[in-house]
This record gives C-alpha cells, structure tokens and sequence, in this order.
C-alpha cells in the first residue's frame, strides 16, 4: 500500500479520536459520571462473584465465629490487627445475617462504593476538565480499590476515611470563612480513628496541613474548632491506643509482624535507601491504575511529580501539602518501624486518593506537551479509551478467574463437597470443633482458618456454631463421621489420637477410616483431611458414650 493510501485510511480514526476529546471535554460531568457507574460496577461485579474467601481474610474472619463484642477487644486469633470499630460493624453484620462471604464483605464493598462517589466529590472541588476525567477514571478502574473492596479486611475503610477527612479538609480550605466544615472534621476524627489505623496519618496530615491557613485566619471561631479537632483527635488516638490497640498490636509483634514489615522499613545505608525508595515509589503503592513490581509503576508516579510541581509553581502549596503530608508521616512511622510503607497497595490505600487525584492531573498535563491540537486530542481520547478498556478486562479477568488464588478455588471446592455433599445420611462432626478433642495441642488452628470459616459456610449443621451431634440418630444406616484436620508439617498426636479412638471404641465400632489430600504442595506442605466413621456397638453403649460426653467432653467445646 502506498503511503498516501495510509494517510487516507488513518483520516477516519484520527478524526473520531479527536471528536471524542471535544466531546469529553465539553461534556465532562457527564463523562465524570460514566466513570463513577463503571467504578460502581467493577466493585459489585467483584462482589457478586463470590470469591472463595483466602488466607489473610479467614484469619480475621474466625475472630468473628461464635464471639462476643467484648472477645474483639483484645489480641485477635492469628495475631490479626484490625480497628476496633470496623470489627464491631464486620460482628455485628455476622450476627445479624449470617456467616458467609456475602456478610463478611459487605461492610468493604459499601464503602468501596461510597469512596467512588466521594472520589468524584472530592477531586471535583480541585479539577475541572480532562484532568478531572482523567482522575476519575484512574479511581474508578483501579485493580486495587475494586479488590480490596470485596474483601473481609479493613483495606476499604482506610480508603473511605482518608477521602472523608481530605475532603472535608478541601471543603473548608476552599471556604475557610465557614468554620462548619471543621467542627465536621471534628466529629469525623473519632470515627475515622476508630474504622482505619492509618487514619492516624491522615488525620494528623490533616491537621499539620490547614495549622498554617489557621493561624493566617485569625479568627477566634476557627482557632475553636480547629483547637476542637486536635483535642478530639488527640483524645480518640489516645482511648483507642491503650483500649484496644496497645494489646493488639503487642499479640501481633508475637506473631511476627515486625519481620514481615522489615522490607518495608527504610534501610540504614544511603546507598541501599536510594534503591529502596525508588522501588517503593514505583512499585506496588503507585499501581493506579495499573503497576506492580520492578518499577511497572514508573509512569504513575512521573505523573504525580509532575503534578507536585505543577502545584508549587501555581502557588498551591498548602493544597500539596494536604495531599502530601500523611505519606511523609506514614514515612516517619516506618522510620521508627511502626508501621510499613509501601511494599503493598494494601497497607497505603489511605494514600490512593492522593495519588489518583495527581495521577489524573500530571497525566493531563503531560499530554498537553504535544505540540499539535490533534495530537494533544488524540491523545487524550486513547487515555479513555486505555482507561476504560482496562476497567472491562478486570471485570472479564474476574469473571474467568472467580479465585485469587488456586489453593483457594481447590479448597473452597473440597469444603463444599465435603460439608455439603458428604452430609447425606450421615452425622459430620469435627472432632476439634464439634466434640473437643485437641489432638495438635492448639497448633491446628493457626493453620486451620481457612477450614474453619469453610466449615461454618458449607456446612448447614455449623451455620450457627458448633454442631452438637444428635447421638440417637446414629446407627448401621446412619454413620457417625469423624473429620480431623491437619497438616503434613504438623502430623496429629499419635497419643492423642489413640486415646480418642479408644474413648470413641466404648461406645462405637468404627467401620472405615479415609484420608483425603488436598492441594498437595500448593503451599509447600501436605494439608490432609481424615475422615473417621463410626456405628453403634450397641444402643446402650452408644447411649452412655453419649451421656460422658455431654457430662465431660462437652465442656470443652469451643
């Protein structure tokens, strides 16, 4: 094809392309909200397909089983750590509807939503056109909010309440002469404190942020609610951090924490801290909308810096330093190794906003350097496009991959046949939940979160706790079956188990003995189900086993 025939044959696409800018830029508002609805649901999509829950949400999904509000108070099972507040709202929802992945993400995807609207409200008081749209669409399409919005742990709300605090900063700054917006800052700081831990960076940024337009404001009314605020927010760190987090987070450092974190810290040496800070800030905390690894998120973070000096030279700087500040305090905290920064998306997301908010203005900016209006037009319109393609392939990828992981998938799949299918005429009991009996000293359960919050979803017996087995129904044709749950690494008691075997044995012959591996070096290490049945030797012998155990055995159920 000569070359004059491609000019001609691009003329159509470039002209569609540049058309499609106009529109957006002459329609932006509305392009804003064709955004917020693709954010929307993205997140119910991810919801509704129901992934099976993984490790780190079982973890902090058993501290709800069978417990009480004052149970949550203190170090969690797993050495999990989480805001009291949001494990208050995540039991209250479990008891009110049930124990399940719908119920243990509904609080996330709720606020995973709200941050979508918010998101728009918030970026919507800084930028005006494309770079609003550009903004927008990078919240809206971002694998990490959509994923941790449709996940049992606090991620979420971290992200909700940093946009709730820095937008009610934004709503004041842009009217400081209306002191409301600060004594709702006010009210907001307990509640935030109390659904987020890093909400501590953001409220305190908050504050260190607007001390400057305070104090240049001079008015008594603002000092009063701006003293108000750092009262109250000094006041709800304070009952929260000897209430509740003090003991949390000194059962976490037993568990290990501080090792997991250890990359995240900045390294001592200059040499290995410029190479540190670099990975971080192009890493995984910068994959809005895409990113990762290995500096796969080099473009979004040229783009806030851009951005950043963009703001400077415009005189902003006390907008950039609202924007900034709780990311140089989260910087402090891992300086004293408190907590960690970047490393994940997860435990910055109270950051997500800042850098979708930059992202979307220096992205603006620099297709703005090209020279030609066509260009420039061009440009813009394939960033949508990019934007919103890559919104669809998420969804698509979701829907072909309902599971974050395989060992996940397999492990739902096997609990849902065993506590489902296996139930048919016969009584499925687990001996360590159901009838008391430890046989790996207490070690079983730090292994075994994922089992047991399976077992409460999949099995109907457990929907409402342990299940206490009907004796009188057990007989030749309706078995007893006796589950044990372990791992390769760390086998039952041989003691332990002989003992309960000979106590069932008054009572029961048993008449087959199953092992069941499942995902056999998955993880690096052989996870076993063992499947135990037992009948009747007589009915008076199963009936005394029966009154022993509900006069001993029964006890130390848990």
């Amino acid at each position: 094809m000569i070359p004059g025939a491609i000019k001609h044959t691009t003329r159509p696409f470039w002209k569609s392309l540049r058309r499609a800018a106009y529109f957006v830029r002459a329609h932006a508002p509305a392009i804003v909200w064709g955004m917020v609805a693709l954010g929307v649901a993205l997140r119910l999509v991810r919801y509704l397909l129901r992934f099976p829950l993984w490790g780190d949400e079982c973890m902090l999904a058993v501290n709800f089983l069978d417990a009480g509000y004052e149970d949550v108070i203190g170090p969690l099972q797993h050495f999990q750590v989480a805001p009291l507040l949001f494990l208050w709202t995540e039991l209250s929802i479990v008891k009110l509807l049930g124990f399940s992945e719908w119920t243990l993400r509904l609080f996330p995807v709720v606020c995973g939503i709200a941050s979508v609207f918010l998101f728009r409200h918030f970026s919507g008081r800084l930028l005006s056109g494309i770079p609003w749209v550009l903004a927008t669409g990078i919240f809206a399409v971002s694998y990490y909010p959509i994923r941790h919005g449709a996940e049992a742990k606090p991620y979420a709300t971290d992200l909700l309440m940093a946009l709730v605090m820095l937008t009610l900063a934004v709503e004041w700054w842009r009217r400081p002469d209306q002191t409301r917006w600060l004594w709702l800052l006010t009210a907001a700081a307990p509640l935030a404190v109390g659904l987020s831990y890093p909400a501590v960076f953001v409220t305190l940024g908050v504050a260190l942020a607007l001390a400057v337009s305070v104090v240049r404001r001079r008015s008594l009314r603002t000092f009063t609610a701006f003293g108000a605020y750092g009262a109250v927010l000094l006041a709800a760190l304070g009952a929260h951090y000897f209430g509740h987090i003090a003991a949390q987070r000194q059962g976490a450092k037993e568990g290990g924490i501080d090792a997991m974190w250890e990359a995240t810290f900045p390294p001592g040496n200059p040499l290995d801290f410029v190479v540190w800070a670099v990975d971080e800030h192009t890493g995984r905390m910068f994959a809005y909308p895409f990113g990762g690894e290995r500096n796969a998120s080099v473009l979004t973070f040229l783009c806030v810096v851009v951005a950043a000096v963009a703001m400077w030279r415009r005189g902003q700087k006390d907008l950039l330093a609202l924007c900034l500040a709780p990311l140089a305090l989260a910087f402090l905290a891992a300086v004293v190794r408190k907590y960690p920064y970047g490393g994940s998306a997860r435990t910055m997301q109270f950051f997500a906003p800042a850098i979708c908010l930059l992202a979307g203005s220096g992205l603006a900016t620099l297709l703005a350097i090209f020279r030609t209006m066509r260009r420039r037009q061009a440009a813009i319109a394939c960033a949508l496009v990019l934007l919103v393609t890559f919104g669809f392939g998420s969804a698509v990828r979701d829907m072909l991959r309902p599971y974050k992981t395989k060992y996940d998938r397999n492990t739902a799949a096997f609990a849902r046949w065993l506590w489902t299918d296996n139930a048919h005429q016969a009584e499925l009991v687990c001996i360590s939940t159901d009838l008391g009996y430890d046989l790996f000293d207490g070690k079983w359960r730090s292994l075994a979160a994922v089992y047991r919050c399976n077992q409460r979803i999949y099995s109907k017996t457990h929907r409402t706790g342990p299940h206490i087995p009907r004796w009188d129904r057990i007989n030749d044709s309706y078995p007893l079956r006796c589950i044990v749950y372990g791992c390769e690494e760390i086998p039952p008691k041989e003691a332990a188990r002989q003992q309960w075997l000979s106590e069932m044995q008054t009572g029961f012959r048993m008449t087959g003995q199953y092992r069941h591996q499942v995902n056999p070096g998955v993880l690096g290490y052989g996870e076993f189900y063992e499947v135990y049945e037992f009948v009747p030797r007589s009915d008076q012998s199963a009936a005394d086993f029966a009154r022993r155990w509900t006069e001993g055995r029964g006890s130390r159920v848990r």
